[in-house]
Parts: structure tokens; sequence; C-alpha cells
């Protein structure tokens, strides 16, 4: 358990974690918003 503990590096999996987030953010602001859809509220009433 202490061994493999000593492996994980927790400065290595923040900056990995933080460049993860950028890229999703970057994706998601490159996407077109999502079409509107209309709704019949004649349906509703």
């Amino acid at each position: 358990m202490n061994a493999a503990f000593k492996r994980i590096k927790p400065a290595a999996l923040s900056r990995q974690i933080l460049a993860l987030t950028a890229q999703l953010e970057t994706l998601s602001r490159a996407k077109q918003p999502a079409a509107v859809k209309t709704v019949n509220r004649a349906w509703n009433n």
C-alpha cells in the first residue's frame, strides 16, 4: 500500500486535471448552441 501511494504524484495529477478542464472548456465553447425547440402549448391547456 505504501509503495503504491508513493507512485501517486498529487502535483502532476492536479496539472493534468487543470489541462483536461481547459480542454473541455475549449470544446464546449466551440460547439454550436442547441437548437430551440418549439413547444406545443395547446397540448398543455
